[in-house]
């Protein structure tokens, strides 16, 4: 889970959602709540492999790849990762990630899983020069600028924002009965 914000009347609330931007990593957790030796076994597969994974943004979003380069570390991608910027003029609606090496599959299924993005073993050629040197080419569509549209705060900022509270109750109340979908920029 990550901390974030949303806007409520004029006051920000800190909210958790999950850090990929979609829920498979919790419905995992919860599917093999009983068997989490299951989940040790995956992730220390995914380590293993150490794979390289080249990130392409066609997401049509500047410095987007930067953003994804940072999740990939965080849920466990400690490997090198290079990370390239296709032409700002193109642009891409669904994720794709390309499975270059076909040696690395522990890491194929979570890269695509909790990215949500679609597997593909055909390289186009137009990113071929771009993904060589790498086993795994994620190509990061506008869906996923969808899903992680989020600005990530931390726990620290949510304690020291949680001791300034400058709202009185009652309006916090009619606030959260009101409830906001919209994110905090």
């Amino acid at each position: 889970m990550a901390v974030s914000r949303v806007a409520m009347g004029r006051v920000s609330a800190f909210i958790l959602i999950p850090r990929t931007g979609n829920y498979d990593e919790i419905r995992d957790l919860a599917k093999n709540i009983f068997d989490l030796d299951l989940l040790e076994r995956k992730k220390e597969e995914v380590k293993k492999e150490n794979a390289v994974i080249a990130i392409i943004n066609e997401s049509g979003v500047s410095n987007f790849d930067r953003k994804i380069a940072n999740l990939l570390e965080k849920i466990g991608f400690e490997t090198k990762i290079s990370i390239s910027s296709a032409n700002r003029s193109t642009k891409t609606d669904k994720t794709t990630v390309f499975d270059i090496s076909k040696t690395k599959p522990f890491s194929l299924e979570d890269v695509s899983k909790k990215l949500g993005a679609t597997v593909s073993q055909d390289l186009p050629a137009a990113f071929s020069s771009q993904c060589q040197k790498a086993d795994l080419c994620l190509v990061a569509g506008s869906d996923l600028t969808d899903n992680l549209d989020f600005e990530e705060g931390t726990v620290t900022e949510l304690e020291n924002e949680y001791d300034h509270q400058q709202i009185d109750e009652r309006e916090y109340i009619d606030l959260l009965k009101k409830g906001s979908t919209k994110k905090y920029n």
